[in-house]
């Protein structure tokens, strides 16, 4: 498809500006999947979870981007291939930072699952040994 023919609008016709738009998109991913290890290293789940709106809205924006290059890649060969290495390279980092994050995430998952069974398998050896009583709980017996 030639930059000349109609486009789906979302990456400029031109082809180096089209590129330099993909190559700001998949920094901007980049600089979130940073932030977002360094809140779950942190275990800052709240500023994580504000993350995720951002990171959606950019998701979405690398999706089109990276659909549309997809289909005009004739229009690509012909440009500056250091301008092609710099996005290549950017995308191998987000590769790589977010499957570094997933390895993270499974982590913390897993430590939850296990401290709350613990948690459970506790309560459930508290109440086993130890049943509660709860104020005002003859009322029960009162009307038997």
């Amino acid at each position: 498809m030639s930059n000349k023919q109609s486009q789906t609008g979302f990456l400029p016709k031109d082809p180096v500006q089209a590129v330099q738009r993909l190559v700001k998109i998949s920094r901007a991913l980049l600089d979130l999947s940073e932030r977002e290890t360094q809140a779950l290293v942190q275990n800052e789940t709240v500023t994580f979870a504000i993350l995720q709106d951002e990171k959606e809205m950019l998701a979405d924006q690398y999706t089109k981007a990276s659909e549309e290059f997809r289909g005009r890649l004739e229009d690509f060969r012909r440009i500056d291939r250091a301008l092609l290495s710099q996005l290549e390279s950017i995308q191998k980092k987000l590769t790589e930072k977010v499957q570094a994050n997933a390895v993270i995430i499974t982590q913390m998952r897993a430590r939850a699952e296990k401290t709350t069974q613990s948690s459970l398998i506790t309560a459930q050896e508290l109440g086993q040994t130890k049943p509660l009583k709860f104020p005002n709980d003859n009322t029960r017996q009162e009307r038997i």
